[in-house]
């Protein structure tokens, strides 16, 4: 393989060291792959560019593009990635290959994916995921068994997490080889044969087809620079890559930015690897000048800095370390801080304002400088203990520590630490303050657990029923926005809540577990909402996903996993905010899932919790069993109910706090239309009197707010509120809140934040207010077929009647079926606005909505030439799945076609020729398909309703000429790369293989189509379709199997717009094929070509699918409407 350097600016010598020079990259081969976070924007991620030879990269879900630790790179939560171009031959089968990813993790699972592509499912050594996890299998490389790689050497089980490595991954064609910041970090014999045809994705894996990621694995962390060589780096190499990336800033200051109680004045750090020299500032003030200049140019080796002048005593300092590369050029470091060791005592714990302790708390502290002993005030009078009087002074103390005793609930204490030095001085201490955890009375008697998860701080979670059983945050979690004020965040590493509830549960014959719950659909396996249990023997779980991709499940049992009661769902729970309840009835010894206040799952159970009794490990987001994943995802309202609650009663657990207002309108998160915005309204909690009313446009600033600020609204008796001069066109995000006061005036319950987005543009239908209820459902609204007598259906025919996977804004779209194949040959849908729509306010110009249809279905294209698209499980087993272009044939004879290309939803995607005995999923067949990736295959089902047998020739390119032949009943395949000279499919043996299928007379002859993946649509182009023998009719089509025919005929789209006169003007889409777009596309419609039409007064807006003017019999299929908007340019 032939190597190159790019970017080559020189070799600067300067003392003693040969220096690469800045931007020096070593290339092997071609480099394809070239991505650099430092060309994008900071915010919302772009397109990245690729500098490499094949196409740019598409953000996917919500990549974000940060400085971290040093470097400008691109953030990914786990449900972001970036897909690329298509990966290409050299870096294919057994195609050498260098993967080099600059990288930042600051937590990790067994596998999480930074760069793929070929897809999951095997045979072994068909994968190629580069990751970055600590699995002991393939925490570094999956091949998909050929074997897979760990991170060896001195990174193992994997790279140090929380700083930024240079990760590479070569392959030679027999040895996989791993590299950590240009050291050797592992090597295998490795005999691959990956993929060929799927997409390149960063921070994601591609799954069993690799159609879309495999979510569970898609990478949460950071990354600066990706890149893939199709030749293999050399070591050297590989660490002159090292030397010439990561940060141009120094990182990992220590002591730590924002260190208090520094003692000893000597700064260390991290040189960025570019760095020759080093600049060092320290002064008193953050904004460092040249003044502050400590030690100019020193030689980056060194990484110190002893303050040899003295420090002041509880003074904050500033310093910063500047790089200066081999060229000159000066990286401008970050500015850090620390505090030296102050007089007084320092970090005390409860920290000062901490809310929320316990009421058997102990308090610790730091010693200040040259302290001997302690003098320790303490009391519930602030004054007092400021001025050591009224009994608030506890002695003197030599430990850090102090026991005060017995707290009252519901009490904020003060305290005081002064410390006697050594000489006698004495330094009077801060006044310092911490909250008990209130007294809490029990609202209701089946309420026997309640964690809201509101405390917003420390590591308590508050039971706010009542019953005192407070719980414990442990490991990797964070206070976030909840759906019902605060929420916590747990990382899928190590997070988890542990509840003190044992002897509850021990004591319930029945239960109800209710909880709203933001899964990422990401991280490691089995992870559980709940699991209440004694060891892997004895529990009862909820897990949102059953292993990497399964659906929700329910399960409890005394007898380990063999002896489980329990029920689930097949879909895995979605993300974003969703409310879950388990109920466990004792009496009918039933357990049910409920999901958004819908039932879900119902069965019977032996076991109750009584059964498995006082449980000893009770928690939140982490499982009995220790392979299983840690949550990753967010709780709040987590509830027990000591009843087996009736569906009708689900409801009311999804509120929240029964004291404080509920019911919001416009929805949380809702985009309202300026014309809309006139007003706020929601209901009142239980107790409310009165409503105090705060908004404005400052998040904080409304959920901080006093009476005494402006974002203060008053208080009034009624659930509404005008935003009358309060609210503008394109205004953006506002917020509110409303404090529900009881009676008596002085009782205020401080209420959640909401808030609503005024967009830019005017809302015609965004689809986000329909449901499944009836009234409000999306058909009731858009009259389609059943009523206009047009081929349109509007809507799932069962709920959700609205699409909630395809979308393009928010979370739900509109599909609508057509079906042009009857008379009146189109298929039209048609919304009346209730109220007059004015589309000439607030200088808006076009009409702009988004849709997508389906791959198309069927295009006949001449001279045996077509364009066939297909989903389906497979042809095989005892029943197909697929779609067959078909004539009749009678005897003998043979069908051949050329497979130009086919689009790779599954390795063993099929398309070919095919002679069968009926149009049934069971029949018997033969056929001759290329795929893919699996070469060419020739294949029969001997029996109808049989199982099926095939011969295949690994290896052979998807472009290929594949013939059938049927003499009596005797058929025999070839194939061929240029349509002249034939191959047989033999046998290991070397025999031309035949098989004996005893069909009729009378067959069916054709080319035929399957995507091998019940969830993506191939498509396959064919030419030169040929049959001989005696065959009869046109070509024709058809759809065999059960499976979802997720294609659509080719049509055009048409839109019309009516004034309350009836006057109206129709347009039609550009592209006659509209319909199968398979991606969303925006439809920008001048409101100027909307000629003739008031649009002052627009009363109907009608989409449609074929040719409403001049209608001609066509076919059928699904599109998808979202986002229909008036714009300004």
């Amino acid at each position: 393989m032939g190597k190159k350097v790019v970017h080559l600016i020189g070799i600067l010598s300067l003392v003693g060291l040969s220096v690469p020079a800045t931007g020096q990259i070593q290339v092997a081969e071609t480099l394809l792959v070239d991505l650099r976070a430092q060309d994008l924007t900071y915010g919302p991620a772009p397109v990245w560019p690729n500098h490499g030879t094949l196409g740019d990269f598409t953000p996917r879900g919500a990549p974000v593009v940060q400085d971290v630790a040093g470097l400008k790179a691109v953030t990914f939560d786990g449900t972001s990635w970036f897909d690329g171009p298509t990966s290409v031959p050299g870096i294919e089968g057994r195609g050498t290959r260098t993967i080099e990813v600059w990288v930042y993790n600051p937590s990790t699972i067994g596998e999480e994916t930074m760069v793929h592509w070929s897809h999951r499912g095997g045979p072994a050594g068909t994968n190629i995921a580069f990751n970055y996890g600590n699995h002991g299998t393939w925490g570094a490389v999956g091949h998909w068994d050929a074997p897979d790689m760990p991170w060896g050497g001195s990174v193992a089980p994997t790279p140090q997490l929380g700083k930024w490595w240079h990760l590479v991954y070569t392959y030679d064609g027999t040895t996989a080889r791993l590299y950590a910041n240009g050291s050797p970090a592992g090597e295998k014999a490795v005999t691959l044969n990956t993929h060929a045809g799927n997409i390149i994705r960063i921070a994601a894996q591609g799954n069993d087809s690799g159609a879309a990621p495999a979510a569970q694995f898609n990478f949460t962390g950071s990354m600066a620079e990706v890149r893939i060589h199709d030749g293999v780096l050399t070591a050297k190499q590989i660490e002159q890559n090292f030397q010439q990336g990561g940060p141009r800033k120094a990182t990992a200051p220590n002591p730590a930015h924002g260190t208090v109680g520094l003692a000893m004045p000597l700064l260390q750090w991290t040189p960025a690897a570019i760095a020759l020299f080093e600049d060092v500032y320290l002064g008193t003030t953050p904004e460092l000048t040249a003044a502050d200049l400590v030690r100019p140019r020193q030689p980056a080796m060194l990484k110190m800095y002893y303050h040899l002048l003295p420090l002041v005593a509880g003074q904050t300092y500033y310093w910063r370390v500047d790089e200066i590369a081999a060229d000159g050029q000066v990286y401008r470091g970050d500015v850090w801080s620390f505090t030296t060791l102050p007089l007084t005592a320092f970090a005390p714990i409860p920290a000062d304002g901490a809310k929320f302790q316990g009421l058997d708390v102990d308090l610790t502290w730091q010693p200040g400088k040259d302290a001997k002993s302690y003098d320790i005030y303490f009391g519930t009078d602030r004054a007092a203990v400021a001025a050591g009087t009224g009994g608030t002074s506890q002695g003197t103390k030599s430990a850090m520590t102090f026991d005060p005793g017995p707290l009252q609930a519901g009490t904020t204490y003060y305290w005081r630490v002064d410390v006697v030095t050594f000489a006698g001085q004495k330094n009077a201490g801060a006044l310092w303050n911490f909250t008990t955890i209130p007294n809490i009375a029990v609202s209701d008697p089946q309420l026997v657990g309640w964690w809201k998860l509101d405390e917003g701080q420390g590591r308590t979670a508050v039971d706010w029923s009542g019953k005192g059983n407070h719980g414990q945050i442990l490991g990797g979690a964070r206070w976030i926005e909840g759906y019902h004020g605060g929420g916590l965040q747990l990382d899928g590493q190590d997070g988890y809540v542990s509840l003190p509830i044992g002897p509850l549960l021990a004591t319930l014959g029945s239960a109800t577990m209710t909880s709203w719950v933001d899964f990422s659909n990401a991280g490691g396996a089995w992870q559980r909402i709940f699991d209440f249990g004694s060891g892997t023997g004895r529990y009862i779980f909820l897990s949102p996903r059953t292993g990497t991709a399964g659906g929700m499940r329910l399960a409890l049992t005394t007898a380990a996993g063999a002896g489980e009661s329990l029920i689930g769902v097949p879909q895995t729970l979605p993300s974003g905010w969703h409310h879950v309840a388990a109920v466990v009835d004792g009496t009918t010894r039933s357990i049910h899932l409920y999901l958004d206040g819908a039932l879900v799952a119902s069965g019977g159970t032996q076991t109750l919790l009584t059964d498995i009794g006082a449980t000893t490990q009770n928690w939140l987001g982490r499982s009995q069993y220790a392979a299983d994943g840690f949550l990753r995802g967010s709780l709040d309202d987590f509830r027990i109910y000591s009843v087996a609650l009736p569906q009708d009663q689900i409801p009311r657990t999804m509120r929240g706090d029964p004291a404080l207002a509920w019911n919001p309108q416009p929805a949380r998160g809702a985009s309202v239309d300026i014309r809309a915005a006139s007003g706020l309204s929601w209901s009142a909690g239980e107790k409310a009197a009165k409503h105090d009313v705060y908004f404005g446009r400052d998040a904080a600033a409304v959920n901080n707010a006093t009476p005494s600020a402006p974002e203060y609204k008053g208080r009034q008796t009624g659930t509404s509120f005008s935003l009358a001069g309060l609210v503008e066109f394109g205004g953006g995000a506002y917020f509110w809140r409303i404090d529900e006061v009881e009676a008596d005036g002085a009782t205020i319950h401080k209420g959640n934040l909401w808030t609503f987005t005024v967009p830019a543009y005017l809302i015609v239908d965004e689809f986000e207010g329909y449901t499944d209820d009836e009234g409000s459902r999306v058909y009731e609204t858009w009259i389609d077929g059943w009523t206009n007598g047009t081929g349109s259906t509007v809507g799932n025919l069962t709920a959700p009647f609205a699409e909630r996977t395809i979308v393009h804004g928010g979370k739900q779209s509109m599909p609508m079926d057509y079906n042009n194949i009857k008379a009146p040959f189109y298929s039209e849908t048609t919304r009346t606005f209730a109220s007059l729509q004015n589309w000439t306010e607030y200088g808006v110009t076009d009409l702009s909505l988004w849709f997508r249809g389906n791959p198309v279905r069927y295009v006949d294209k001449g001279n045996g030439a077509f364009t066939v698209g297909a989903a389906g499980h497979d042809i095989w087993d005892t029943a197909d799945d697929f779609r067959f272009v078909y004539k009749r044939l009678t005897g003998d004879g043979s069908v051949t076609v050329k497979v130009d290309s086919i689009v790779n939803t599954n390795a063993w995607a099929k398309g070919g020729v095919m002679i069968r005995e009926s149009l049934e999923p069971e029949a018997m067949f033969a056929y001759m398909v290329s795929t893919p990736a699996q070469g060419v295959s020739f294949g029969w089902r001997q029996i109808t309703n049989g199982t099926c047998g095939s011969a295949t020739q690994a290896g052979v390119p998807t472009a290929q000429w594949v013939r059938l032949t049927r003499t009596g009943s005797a058929f025999t395949a070839q194939y061929s790369a240029d349509g002249k000279a034939w191959t047989d499919i033999r046998n290991a043996g070397g025999q031309v293989v035949s098989t004996t299928i005893l069909m009729s007379a009378g067959v069916y002859v054709g080319l035929c189509v399957t995507s091998h993946n019940t969830a993506a649509t191939t498509t396959v182009e064919f030419s030169g379709a040929a049959t001989t023998g005696s065959t009869a009719g046109s070509w024709q089509q058809v759809w065999i199997g059960d499976d979802p025919d997720r294609t659509n005929s080719t049509a055009g789209l048409y839109l019309a717009v009516e004034d309350s006169t009836g006057k109206s003007a129709l347009l039609v889409h550009p592209d006659p094929a509209a319909a199968t777009l398979p991606a969303w596309t925006e439809w920008k419609i001048p409101l100027s070509s909307l000629a003739g039409v008031n649009l002052v007064r627009v009363k109907k807006l009608s989409l449609g699918v074929g040719n409403r003017q001049a209608p001609v019999a066509g076919g059928a299929g699904r599109i998808y409407i979202d986002d229909i908007r008036v714009t300004t340019p």
